[in-house]
């Protein structure tokens, strides 16, 4: 049944013009969920903290859930397991490793679908941008025939799921004293679980005209990736909610000041990460690292510069008064 929908929406896109499924193509390009999570991430530096945390909190349990069912129930994609479907090539630039939950639903969902509930009562039109982008962003993994309806729907409510655990951990941390340190336990100690398990597992190793269907090594790589971002996030939000609590920029011009600060610290990051991998042998160490400080960096280091920038400039303004 699910392979006779998506030959049904085959047909459909065989007989309409390219423009359509090069507008399908377009939607689902993987920069632009990375634009809008970096967009989350200016929201937290500049003008709302609070809910660009929530939207890249709730962004990365997303993507380290989906990465750990992918590898757990390693289902091949739809054009493997019928040769009949015949994505765009294009499209499947995109679609890499295995395909169920799709990654692309999760992430629209955390992202489009989180960011128009948060923001509905007083940007009705962004909601509805938002949530209508989601829509098209679902149905097209469909329409191009890189997902199944059960790799939509799934990876769909795994985005709810990743919304719900966001605002659980957010709202019990406000709960007692301390609970947000337990939260943090916790979920350290989850993830390491999950990097032993994501280690130990065994793939399936299948092969086509001598070529390996899904490279574990790749899924493995992006599972370790998405588990050390998690572990990057909580680190952050913890240590700036005990010991930084920065506000919001107070102008422009510092608003400016601190996305360059960030963006500088972002780079920093990413260029330490780099090296730590051409140094450190073990790739899944550096796969997780990887994660871990650009994460870190972006909710806990470039916010410290923010506040050691601001001190400066008080001293300055005391001085000149």
């Amino acid at each position: 049944m699910d392979l006779q929908y998506l030959l049904w929406l085959q047909d459909i896109r065989f007989a309409l013009d390219t423009s359509v499924e090069k507008f399908f193509i377009a939607i689902c390009k993987g920069r632009v969920l990375g634009l809008f999570a970096f967009i989350a991430v200016v929201m937290y530096w500049t003008f709302d903290k609070k809910t660009g945390m929530k939207i890249l909190m709730t962004f990365c349990i997303g993507n380290y859930l989906n990465g750990l069912l992918k590898i757990i129930f390693c289902r091949y994609r739809p054009w493997v397991r019928d040769e009949r479907i015949k994505p765009p090539e294009r499209a499947k630039l995109d679609a890499t490793g295995y395909s169920f939950p799709s990654g692309h639903s999760t992430m629209a969902v955390c992202l489009f679908g989180y960011s128009g509930w948060l923001v509905r009562k007083k940007y009705r039109l962004i909601t509805l941008f938002c949530w209508l982008y989601c829509g098209l962003l679902l149905f097209s993994r469909n329409y191009l025939g890189v997902h199944t309806p059960q790799d939509v729907v799934a990876g769909a409510l795994l985005g709810l799921a990743a919304i719900w655990l966001s605002d659980r951990i957010f709202r019990w941390a406000e709960s007692y004293e301390g609970a947000d340190r337990i939260c943090l336990l916790a979920g350290l100690v989850l993830i390491l679980v999950t990097l032993v398990f994501i280690q130990v597992k065994t793939y399936p190793m299948e092969y086509v005209d001598g070529q390996l269907l899904v490279d574990p090594a790749a899924m493995r790589g992006d599972s370790f990736m998405s588990a050390g971002a998690l572990a990057g996030i909580l680190l952050g939000w913890y240590l700036e909610r005990r010991y930084l609590n920065f506000d919001h920029a107070l102008s422009v011009k510092e608003g400016f000041v601190r996305l360059l600060i960030g963006l500088a610290v972002l780079g920093a990051a990413l260029g330490l990460s780099l090296l730590l991998k051409s140094l450190v042998p073990v790739k899944c160490i550096t796969d997780t690292l990887l994660g871990t400080i650009v994460f870190f960096a972006g909710t806990y280091v470039a916010p410290r510069f923010f506040l050691v920038y601001s001190g400066h400039e008080r001293k300055k303004e005391e001085a000149a008064a």
